[in-house]
């Protein structure tokens, strides 16, 4: 059985950039046989849909993937998926306004006060898994920015938030491979400005202790169908 609890380098490249690539998480066979079932919720204008266990079973290959499973773990302990989001980045030529880019900003952070409000350093309680459908090769390609170390800073971001500022990575992905990242970590979106959609997969986890509106929904039917494991992952503990 393959581990894919994370190493010490990866881990201090982790802490120090606030993510990191894990290398063909999906078998490519997979990747393509999700993304086909992907395209069919494309939409002409850039969008998130949600709660994907109740869209079609194989996204549950995703979110219930071996490697979302240690990575949590190995971060959290026990842990929950807090909900899972199929990104869909359409073409220039099929985008109908709805959004501008760059725009950059820290996920998970809805509540009455800022992280830097509550804690210090800003504590890990949301890892994100991006997982990719399609290959991100180029700027063009409608991927995600990230500013190394964001997450570690208190400062107001110094730059324009319609900007790709000097220092910024923009990773290069294969189908298939995951970029996981701490919820505090500055990103944005780029314009896809290529000829196919740019899709991934996100699966958040946080660890027990964690309450916010977000929440991954499952019919009854549907919950009945997975392990005793698997229900656990996803139901909210009662206080």
């Amino acid at each position: 059985m393959t581990s894919w609890t994370l190493t010490d380098k990866q881990l201090w490249e982790f802490d120090c950039k606030g993510f990191i690539i894990v290398s063909n998480l999906l078998e490519l066979d997979l990747a393509k046989e999700i993304t086909n079932v992907a395209r069919g919720f494309e939409q002409p204008h850039y969008s998130q849909i949600s709660c994907l266990l109740d869209k079609h079973p194989i996204f549950s290959k995703v979110i219930f993937h071996p490697a979302v499973d240690d990575i949590s773990r190995q971060f959290f302990g026990d842990y929950r998926i807090k909900t899972s989001v199929l990104v869909i980045n359409p073409t220039k030529e099929k985008r109908k306004g709805g959004i501008e880019w760059p725009s950059w900003h820290q996920d998970a952070d809805h509540g009455t006060h800022s992280y830097y409000q509550t804690g210090w350093p800003c504590p890990l309680f949301q890892l994100r898994f991006f997982t990719a459908l399609s290959d991100v090769e180029f700027v063009e390609h409608g991927g995600l920015a990230l500013y190394p170390g964001s997450h570690r800073s208190k400062l107001s971001w110094p730059f324009s938030r319609k900007s790709v500022p000097t220092g910024s990575e923009i990773p290069t992905l294969k189908q298939g491979d995951c970029l996981i990242m701490h919820q505090a970590t500055l990103h944005t979106t780029l314009p896809n400005e290529s000829e196919r959609d740019r899709l991934n997969i996100q699966v958040l986890t946080t660890p027990l202790w964690i309450r916010s509106n977000e929440a991954e929904t499952v019919s009854e039917e549907v919950l009945n169908a997975f392990s005793e494991e698997h229900k656990k992952r996803i139901i909210t503990p009662k206080w």
